[in-house]
C-alpha cells in the first residue's frame, strides 16, 4: 500500500488469542484468514478449493524466502516479496506492536511515515542507534 491508496484500517492487538499467539488473523467483511507457522486457516475452507480464472491475480509461490532471495541474486529476477512490500508489511507489525504496548490508538500518517497523537508509540518507532560493530559506514 502506498500513501495514495492508503485507506482507514483498524487493527486490534489481541496477544495470545489466535492459536496461542502463533501467527496473525485478519477479519474482513466476508470472513477471516489467519497465518500460522505451518500454513493458513480460513473461516471458509471452501476458499482453498476455488479455481483461479485467467484474469485473476496469480501470486507466485515460494517454499522459502531465503532460498528465493539467493536464487534472485543469481538470476537478477525480482524476489517474491519486493522490498517495498516487505517494508509495508513490517510497518503494520511495528504499528500494531506499538499500539499494543502503549495501550493506545496509533494514528499513522503514511505520507510522512510518522505516528501522531501517541508520543509513547512514536518513541518506540523512532530509529534506534546502531551498535558500533554493526555500522558499515
Amino acid at each position: 500500500m502506498d500513501a495514495d491508496s492508503a485507506q482507514e484500517v483498524v487493527a486490534t492487538y489481541k496477544p495470545g488469542e489466535w492459536r496461542g499467539g502463533d501467527g496473525v488473523v485478519f477479519h474482513g467483511t466476508e470472513g477471516w484468514i489467519g497465518n500460522i507457522s505451518d500454513g493458513f486457516e480460513a473461516s471458509d475452507r471452501r476458499l482453498w478449493s476455488l479455481e483461479l480464472k485467467t484474469d485473476d491475480e496469480h501470486l507466485p509461490v515460494s517454499a522459502e524466502h531465503n532460498r528465493n532471495f539467493i536464487d534472485c541474486v543469481k538470476s537478477r529476477a525480482e524476489t517474491i516479496c519486493p522490498v517495498e512490500m516487505a517494508i509495508r508489511c513490517d510497518t503494520i507489525c511495528h504499528l500494531t506492536r506499538a499500539a499494543g504496548l502503549s495501550g493506545k490508538v496509533v494514528e499513522w500518517v503514511p505520507e510522512d511515515e510518522k505516528v501522531t497523537g501517541n508520543p509513547e508509540a512514536a518513541a518506540m518507532l523512532a530509529p534506534q542507534p546502531y551498535r558500533d560493530k554493526w555500522k558499515v559506514w
